[in-house]
């Protein structure tokens, strides 16, 4: 299981609580609150999976009432992904929270969709309904906030372009409008939109799930992430036929080898 640090150790519960207080809770905007909540952990999951696709399924548990708070649990989708999957990526999301609140830097496991999500599930915030909107999971908690939408909009307003190449596994990845081509960044772990020209599609499809080398326009955020990259070269990087030992290094030196 991919992870940016190890998890294992964690004691953090499947579940995580999204609380919201106001005074009444327009229609219109719990449906967006819903919908944000939904997309920001869908995001963090696939973002961060083995192969880029989603290892949980997210449900309703439970709905209080005075305050509206809806709790989620993942479930796993399949009995061969690891049990420690859930509390994964909850780990994920809670530190990621973390480094939105205080600085303008993209956090591991959060696409570009998930930080708009966050910032407009912020922005549902009005004295008026929304007062307060928090994330809880166990003794963690965190209140969305101006700051937090300050800081998403430092990261992702300006990007700028490049030319260079991406090392890593390429992905067929699901997203809102269908299935899109994506690179797995080697040095960020995150995954980078990749636009073929028609003549590579045929070779790029043919790649899939091999490690590979792009080469082309990419875009990225100033303080971020590679966002995408329009590719004008790929090439399979081939896989090791053969691990050499020290001892095995000694003899092709000494002439040895058979």
């Amino acid at each position: 299981m991919l992870t940016h640090r190890s998890y294992q150790e964690t004691k953090n519960s499947s579940r995580l609580t999204i609380k919201i207080d106001g005074e009444h809770f327009p229609l219109k905007k719990f449906q967006s609150a819903l919908s944000n909540f939904h997309i920001v952990l869908s995001e963090v999951d696939k973002e961060t999976s083995l192969d880029g696709s989603k290892s949980v399924e997210w449900s309703v548990t439970n709905i209080k009432q005075g305050s509206l708070i809806i709790t989620a649990e993942a479930s796993l989708i399949s009995d061969e992904i690891n049990p420690q999957r859930r509390d994964e990526i909850i780990s994920i999301f809670k530190d990621g929270m973390q480094i939105i609140e205080k600085r303008p830097e993209q956090p591991f496991g959060f696409s570009p969709r998930a930080l708009r999500s966050v910032k407009q599930l912020s922005e549902l915030i009005d004295p008026k309904d929304f007062a307060e909107i928090t994330f809880r999971s166990g003794n963690w908690a965190v209140s969305l906030n101006e700051k937090i939408s300050i800081n998403i909009d430092g990261l992702t307003k300006d990007t700028y372009t490049y030319y260079d190449s991406i090392e890593g596994q390429l992905l067929s990845i699901n997203i809102s409008r269908g299935i899109k081509i994506g690179i797995r960044d080697n040095v960020n772990k995150n995954i980078v939109r990749c636009y073929f020209p028609e003549e590579l599609l045929s070779e790029a499809k043919n790649s899939l799930g091999e490690k590979v080398l792009v080469f082309g326009l990419i875009k990225q955020y100033w303080h971020g992430h590679k966002i995408s990259i329009r590719v004008q070269k790929i090439k399979i990087i081939p896989k090791p036929t053969k691990f050499f030992s020290l001892s095995d290094i000694t003899k092709v030196m000494k002439g040895e080898d058979d």
